[in-house]
């Protein structure tokens, strides 16, 4: 005899502004036959309108709510009703028998309540956006709703409520109700729910598991790394790197007075300053929604395992209260299951404890950069943490490009690289000076000199302390003055191009391991350090294994490993399963690998032990199209101007063929497809190569190619053709850099005539713009006509970073030059992170140098000058187009060069009046002027990185603390010319 299944019928019922939650609540209910426990003992009818399939004919005889009541099972009919406010309450609904309800979600609920069919009600709490007055309507609506005697009466709660922050948190709500329902609908014992409550016992086994011998490695590794022993920790640790450096080096513990690696730079998405940190971990520690950022081999992964351990030490104390940390290797992510699924799978023997332990859980997130098909996997991912109260997400900084902005509040901790003194004792550490580290320490080139430099640069310059190209001016505490000393500082650099290497944790860890099992050799860039060390890695173990194979055939495979790897954009490759490549029936030659410490792997899955060995190891695939002559487009695709997963490997192979001819052989080859790529190869080499070791020929190349892509259609494809441009100071168009005598060259606009010109003005908002009109900060002045006195004209560019260079380079400006730091560091593109003073102090010094008046414009001045001739809202018109200038909506996301968007020049010959960075104004009270030079202006024009919705138009005002001489990387300036 065939087995009954239980048919139950659940009617959804709601509102139309709570699609999401409707999706959500459809899903959980279809899954639900197919959970395990519940496979086979029940089937569902889902009634909803919006459901596939469920349309029901409109009739001219009935409204549309009556057409639907009428088309579909009523709520009385169904087995559960499920009801969903958000912020509207809906159109008024009038039955057959006329009468009148609040809306036909209103009549469903009745429906149900009346027949005493079992009802859940769900309501949203975050604070809704209104954008038309009917938005406010039906929130007050909505309000009165749940004020009725439907609710309260007597002062007494009639009904329950479940209330929920966002369409996530409602997902995870319903989740836990509706299995309850069904246990219930079951009989209770049929099926055995899922645990609630977790043990203190249960939560000991799961740090026992995976905190413990975590702790453990800790304690090891700078004797395996030394020995060169160390191996793939166990199964359930999450991956670690063969240079994971142990706790005591990295991070000082609370007793130590001078933290080693304990440094970053943290901000909060609604802060456009930056802090230093010196307790890095700790201020982790009281994270709540965060990015972890870092260079290659900083250190990301490590620092997100030992804060498993800082959670461990935490919970011993206070158990109930202390979050409980889970890690996550996104690189292990490939989107097939949902991202909650895959937290799950993550957590061991508290898997089944997820939905209870949620509100608990901090979500430690690793490596987004190395997460496979981000097309897929990227919106999973943000879709399950848009409301998650508790994460923290690694990658790569120049990966990250804000993919994570639109799951604000965020904050932002940049992880610092190693300063001198830490990388000293880094050394040391690994090889005690005893054993080696002091001589170490001065083959690299270590010396007293460089530690008294190193005081004077980090008064100011700390950054410039590594620029061996910088050739800068520094402090002469001796004198107390300040002196140009590129000769001296480029001989001290000559025997110490290691050290900078050495800011990265990882590459220190390589180098002294090569340093031991080398007699003492040591190579001179990255490239070489890597080839080295992979070929004694490989070479012991041939030592100790007779069987092992040719260090040959190791090699190629690792280098097909690297090919696949790099063109799935993937750091892991199954070894089992339908879609295993290859390259993995070469089973022997990958344990090879893993024996050697090079791969991390077992019969499931392999990947190299770090990202870099990766990139190492794909040179050779470049190397063998560059000999052949087959063009590098192909590994770079249609946006060539996104290096990808080839960021790094250019630049090692341009250090492994060697010196200055092999970094220019490699760039001829990269320019014609990404110049900007190409360039980095150079910029970036491990010898401190400046732009001056380009050959002629190589430049000639370099610009053949930026020639042709400065006119491509793409905003990001020009930005990064006139990036190069900026980074080699090739950029000789007028108004972008300086005269023949160094001054800043000034093209200015057509001039503007003094009299009666219209300001302000809100208007009708165009298609596409999303922006709250707040007009005590951001909205524009009410319209009305103002007097211009002085007829003037404005400069065609903001003022170039080389231009303010010139300044900082004057007996003027020289004040400005230890404090100043430049955002996007490229010659053409404008100065930023400007303040009200500088900007001030700017125009004050060229006006003496040029016998002219010139200053910042009034807003009055700026505004009309933009909006001519028929106060529009965009240089180009009214309707907005993000292609047109750069905004958020170009996606260049940096400042890009002044003058790249002619589209947006304005009909007085001024660019980038619109977008690029904003620009500091002389503030106007509405009525008249306000030239309160010193204490106060406001910005205009928008920029690159604005950080709410939309895009304000070129009425939109915005404001910071001028006083303070605040500003951050999307605020620079322009000149008024007064005739």
């Amino acid at each position: 005899m065939a087995k009954t299944i239980p048919y139950l019928t659940v009617f959804i019922s709601s509102p139309g502004d709570v699609g999401e939650e409707r999706k959500f609540a459809q899903e959980i209910i279809e899954r639900f036959p197919y959970r395990p426990a519940f496979r086979d003992k029940v089937s569902f009818r889902i009634v909803a309108w919006d459901k596939p399939g469920a349309d029901t004919a409109m009739r001219g005889s009935l409204t549309p709510q009556e057409a639907i009541n009428q088309g579909l099972p009523k709520p009385s009919e169904s087995d559960l009703v499920i009801t969903i406010f958000g912020a509207r309450m809906g159109t008024p609904f009038t039955d057959m028998d006329g009468k009148t309800y609040e809306s036909g979600t209103h009549w469903e609920l009745l429906d149900a309540l009346n027949n005493d069919v079992e009802t859940l009600i769900y309501r949203r709490t975050s604070e809704p956006t209104y954008k038309i007055h009917d938005d406010i309507d039906q929130h007050d609506r909505l309000k009165a709703f749940f004020r009725s005697e439907m609710f309260f009466k007597d002062g007494k709660i009639l009904r329950g409520v479940n209330e929920y922050a966002m369409p996530d948190n409602f997902r995870i709500k319903f989740d836990t109700h509706f299995e309850e329902f069904v246990v219930r609908v079951l009989g209770g014992d049929a099926i055995k729910p899922s645990p609630k409550v977790v043990t203190h016992e249960q939560l000991d086994q799961y740090f026992a598991v995976f905190a413990e011998p975590l702790r453990a490695r800790r304690k090891k590794d700078v004797g395996d790394i030394a020995r060169g022993t160390a191996s793939e920790p166990a199964p359930y640790l999450p991956h670690v790197s063969i240079s994971s450096v142990v706790d005591d080096v990295l991070f000082a513990d609370d007793d130590e007075p001078e933290p080693v690696m304990a440094e970053g730079d943290y901000q909060r998405h609604d802060q456009h300053q930056k802090q230093r940190i010196i307790n890095l971990r700790e201020k982790l520690l009281n994270f709540k929604r965060g990015v972890l950022l870092g260079q290659p081999g900083g250190g990301k992964t490590w620092t997100l395992l030992m804060l498993m351990l800082d959670y461990h030490e935490r919970w011993k104390e206070k158990p109930d209260e202390t979050l409980i940390p889970v890690f996550i290797p996104l690189n292990s992510y490939d989107g097939e299951v949902e991202f909650d699924e895959f937290i799950r799978q993550q957590m061991g023997v508290l898997a089944p404890f997820y939905g209870a332990l949620l509100p608990r859980l901090m979500l430690l997130c690793d490596a987004l950069n190395e997460m496979p098909n981000q097309d897929v996997t990227l919106p999973k991912v943000k879709k399950h943490l848009k409301d998650k109260p508790h994460f923290i997400v690694s990658c790569r900084v120049l990966d990250y490009q804000q993919k994570l902005d639109d799951l604000r509040p965020l904050e932002i901790l940049n992880l610092r690289e190693l300063d001198l003194s830490a990388i000293k004792r880094l050394i040391e550490t690994y090889i005690p000076p005893k054993k080696g580290g002091a001589e170490l320490w001065q083959k690299m080139g270590g010396s007293e000199e460089l530690f008294n430099w190193n005081k004077v640069i980090e008064k100011g310059e700390s950054e410039r302390f590594w620029d061996a190209k910088a050739g800068s001016q520094y402090q002469d505490t001796n004198e107390g003055g300040w002196y140009h000393a590129p000769n001296e500082w480029h001989e001290m650099h000559k025997g110490a191009r290691l050290i900078p290497l050495c800011r990265s944790p990882f590459m220190a860890s390589l180098l002294c391991g090569v340093y031991l099992k080398n007699q003492g050799a040591l190579p001179l860039t990255r490239g070489e350090l890597f080839e080295t060390f992979i070929h004694l890695a490989l070479q012991d173990q041939q030592k100790r294994n007779e069987k092992f194979p040719s260090l040959d055939e190791v090699k190629r495979v690792l280098v097909e490993l690297a090919e696949v790897m790099q063109a799935q954009k993937v750091t892991v490759l199954p070894r089992a399963g339908k879609d295993v490549p290859e390259v993995m029936r070469q089973a022997s030659l990958i344990d090879a690998g893993i024996a050697s410490s090079l791969l991390s792997g077992n019969r499931e899955q392999v990947r190299f032990q770090h990202q870099l060995f990766q990139e190492y190891f794909a040179t050779r695939v470049l190397l063998r199209a560059m000999e052949v002559g087959e063009s590098p487009a192909p590994f770079f695709g249609e946006e060539w101007w996104e290096a990808g997963v080839w960021r790094e490997t250019v630049v090692i192979l341009g250090e492994l063929l060697g010196g200055v001819e092999g970094a220019n052989c490699v760039v001829r080859w990269l320019a014609p497809v990404s110049p900007e790529i190409a360039l980095s190869v150079i910029l970036q080499h491990g010898a401190g190569l400046t732009v001056n070791a380009i050959e002629e020929a190589t430049k000639t190349t370099l610009l053949d190619s930026i020639n042709t892509k400065t006119t491509q259609k793409d905003p990001r494809g020009r930005a990064s053709a006139y990036r190069v441009l900026g980074l080699a100071d090739w950029d000789t168009r007028p108004g972008v850099g300086l005269t023949a005598d160094g001054l800043p060259d000034i093209v200015w606009g057509e001039p503007m005539p003094s009299g009666e010109h219209m300001v302000g003005g809100y208007g009708i908002i165009p298609d596409g713009y999303d922006f709250e009109v707040q007009p005590s900060i951001w909205g524009a002045f009410e319209e009305h006509q103002v007097t211009i006195d002085q007829s003037y004209c404005l400069s065609k560019y903001p003022i170039t970073y080389k231009q303010l260079e010139s300044f900082f380079d004057s007996e003027f400006g020289s004040m400005y030059k230890r404090s100043y730091q430049q955002g996007f560091q490229y010659r053409n593109s404008p100065a930023d992170n400007v303040g009200f003073r500088l900007a001030i102090d700017f125009c004050d010094w060229l006006s003496h140098k040029m016998g002219l008046i010139i200053r910042l414009p009034t807003e009055y001045e700026w505004e009309i000058y933009a909006r001519y001739p028929d106060n529009r809202y965009y240089p180009f018109g009214n309707n907005l187009d993000g292609k047109n200038a750069n905004t958020m909506l170009s996606e260049v996301r940096q400042t890009s060069a002044v003058g790249i968007f002619p589209e947006s020049d304005t009909m007085l010959g001024c660019a980038d009046m619109f977008g690029n960075v904003w620009e500091w104004c002389l503030e106007c009270d509405g009525n008249g002027f306000n030239y309160g030079r010193r204490h106060g202006g406001v910005l205009r024009g928008d920029s690159w990185n604005l950080s709410m919705r939309g895009i304000i138009p070129l009425q939109g005002r915005a404001f910071l603390d001028g006083l303070q001489g605040s500003a951050w990387n999307a605020v620079g300036f322009r000149l008024c010319l007064v005739l």
